[in-house]
């Protein structure tokens, strides 16, 4: 009895500390009073923005103090950015800050356009040559409307300390990719003062917790609030848009930043989102990362249907991957367009069509990373990595082949049938089939991943140094030149961040040659023709954001394969796309403005680009494929002939 009383004792003094701690040294309280208030004082800063804007007169008076009332809103709004995109990110997508273009609502059954809303809206509006005035006061009006729709219910939901910690990690994603790049400020440029307003808000938020970290990890409290003020005192002294040094600013304080914090979380026993969740659960970031550039930041099970690919699954799907026995003539593989020594691409404007008929419809592009995104193929007609096989089997200028006829050809040979039932042990006697063929194939492609290139190994501070030209072009990449705001870090695509949930496409106006005095706009229309629901106008010509990552091994370059160096695409982009050499692109969404990059600042860019290649142990084909007893089948070559 004695004993049972001194456990029940023992559990009891641990409850009580266990209390203690969590209410008495969590600020969980004062993290919700806070959030609250500052979302008020983002309400009232709206409320002054609407009454500056409607008593614009178009004097210069009148818009020093709109431009002034609306830094205030931007300012008030990113003190609190870190909490409400986190805790609602499809509002605040959708009407408080996303980019400023018509979207489609993906879940209506029918064509339904989303026009575009919010402060982004109103940084274009503000900073266009002539402002519109009434277009200006209908969208500030809408956007408090939206703003007090989802404060009223921001305010009554809970707010736990996983909410602040994660937040403010997703933020310092965001900070980078979407921040000091001015994709948030695409006509003010306003994008350091941002940056600063929403470090010293977490900042200010981080100190609430102080106390408890103190006494639990002192060196990552001391840590964490030094990280907070050299950021924002780096910040004071470097304002200038065209020269800050993002690199450094992302080397020496965002990362720090983003590591410490996951630090501090951890110290404090607080839990992550995964770990609330069902093990089954996906999640796009890993949200254990210490490094936006890490080789596991990103999950590539999330983009997969199959998830955790076996490497029974992976070394299966690397034959099927290089064997000819998948198309009808049994002479090409998937390794005939995407090609290991080209970082899986072919050298080729187009690649050769079947039996040499032509070429097919578009540019082969590379393989590498390219799990890592929502929707697939240039015109993202497809959602899930498995399916994508399905089109490149049936495709007359491709496989021109079926599933049927594939599984009848692989089941003739005892050890790739061995090979099936060893990959997909719980499948039975559907071992061979298609699900199975394409999953082993996605498991393959998923297994290509690309994130130790020089610029990463410098990036995580492996490297101590990297060639001065490269840091200059990161710094133009994610700056001036302005591709860091379409080809978004950490891969360089259009995955977009914070959360790297969806996939963009872009109207860029690729000409169909590269003759610059008599262009004429490329014919396929991209996105438009990807999907029937997706006919919307402002998607004709458009197409996915590829990777540049590896992209001094992919030439030639575009869906088309228009242009053959990245020196002749550099200068597109530096004209302006299509719109900027001429042509009639309505809908472009790349911005129709000459760049006015130098002569260095385009081999700085080529050169960053080239410091992201990275294809170490990638490369290497199969030393030899499953063997048939059909004489033309067991002499195959690997890869294809052709």
């Amino acid at each position: 009895m004695r004993t049972f009383y001194a456990l029940l004792t023992t559990v009891l003094l641990f409850a009580l500390v266990v209390t203690a701690f969590t209410t008495q040294e969590l600020p969980t309280t004062a993290l919700r009073e806070r959030y609250v208030r500052d979302l008020t004082a983002f309400q009232a800063s709206l409320a002054s923005l609407a009454k500056t804007s409607e008593a614009y007169d178009g004097t210069a008076g009148a818009y020093q103090r709109l431009q002034q009332a609306y830094f205030r809103s931007r300012t008030a709004y990113k003190r609190i950015e870190f909490l409400i995109d986190y805790l609602d990110r499809e509002a605040v997508q959708r009407q408080i800050n996303g980019a400023p273009l018509p979207k489609l609502l993906e879940t209506a059954p029918s064509l339904t356009i989303l026009e575009p809303k919010g402060l982004q809206v109103i940084d274009e509006l503000m900073f266009e040559e002539t402002l519109d005035k009434a277009a200006l006061v209908g969208t500030v009006h809408t956007l408090q409307q939206h703003v007090q729709a989802l404060a009223e219910y921001q305010r009554r939901r809970p707010l736990l300390d996983r909410h602040f910690f994660e937040g403010t990690r997703f933020e310092l994603i965001r900070l980078l990719a979407l921040g000091i790049t001015g994709f948030d400020t695409p006509g003010s440029l306003h994008a350091l003062p941002d940056t600063r307003a929403a470090l010293q808000a977490m900042s200010d938020h981080a100190q609430l917790y102080t106390p408890a970290l103190t006494r639990t990890a002192p060196d990552v409290a001391t840590r964490l609030q030094t990280h907070y003020t050299e950021a924002i005192a780096y910040l004071d002294q470097h304002q200038d848009f065209a020269t800050f040094d993002r690199l450094y600013f992302l080397r020496q304080y965002l990362n720090p930043l983003f590591k410490t914090t996951l630090e501090a979380q951890l110290a404090l026993g607080i839990e992550s989102t995964p770990e609330t969740q069902p093990r089954t659960t996906r999640f796009a970031t890993n949200y254990q990362a210490d490094n936006m550039f890490s080789a596991d930041f990103l999950q590539a099970d999330y983009f997969m249907r199959n998830a955790a690919p076996t490497s029974a699954q992976v070394e299966l799907g690397k034959l099927l991957f290089f064997d000819p026995a998948l198309s009808q003539n049994g002479e090409r593989s998937c390794a005939s367009c995407h090609q290991p020594e080209r970082a899986f691409t072919d050298g080729q404007d187009k690649s050769v069509a079947m039996d040499f008929n032509g070429t097919v419809l578009r540019n082969a592009p590379t393989l590498l990373n390219s799990v890592f995104a929502d929707r697939y193929f240039y015109d993202l007609r497809v959602d899930v990595l498995e399916d994508q096989f399905e089109h490149v089997v049936t495709g007359k200028l491709e496989f021109h082949n079926d599933y049927f006829t594939i599984i009848e050809t692989l089941g003739r040979s005892p050890e790739y049938l061995a090979l099936f039932k060893e990959a997909f042990p719980e499948a039975g006697h559907h071992a061979l089939s298609k699900p199975t063929i394409a999953a082993a194939l996605s498991a393959y492609v998923a297994s290509l991943q690309s994130f130790n290139s020089p610029f990463d190994q410098y990036v995580r501070g492996e490297l101590d140094t990297l060639q001065p030209a490269v840091i200059r072009g990161f710094n133009l990449f994610m700056g001036k030149a302005a591709c860091g705001t379409c080809h978004f870090a950490p891969t360089f695509a259009g995955l977009v961040p914070p959360f790297y949930e969806e996939s963009e496409s872009e109207v860029l106006g690729v000409p169909a040659t590269i003759d610059t005095l008599h262009p004429v706009l490329d014919e396929d229309l991209g996105r438009y023709d990807g999907r029937l629901k997706e006919r919307a106008p402002f998607y004709r010509h458009s197409f996915k954001t590829t990777t540049v990552r590896n992209a001094a091994l992919t030439a030639p370059y575009m869906h088309n394969g228009v242009y053959e160096t990245l020196e002749e695409v550099i200068d597109f982009y530096n004209k302006g796309g299509g719109t900027g050499l001429g042509l009639e692109v309505p809908d472009q969404t790349l911005a129709p403005d000459p760049l006015d990059l130098s002569t260095q600042e385009k081999q700085d860019l080529i050169a960053f680009i080239g410091a992201l290649t990275d294809t170490t142990g990638l490369t290497e084909r199969p030393a030899r494929l499953p063997s048939f007893e059909d004489p033309a089948l067991a002499k195959r070559t690997i890869g294809g002939t052709y």
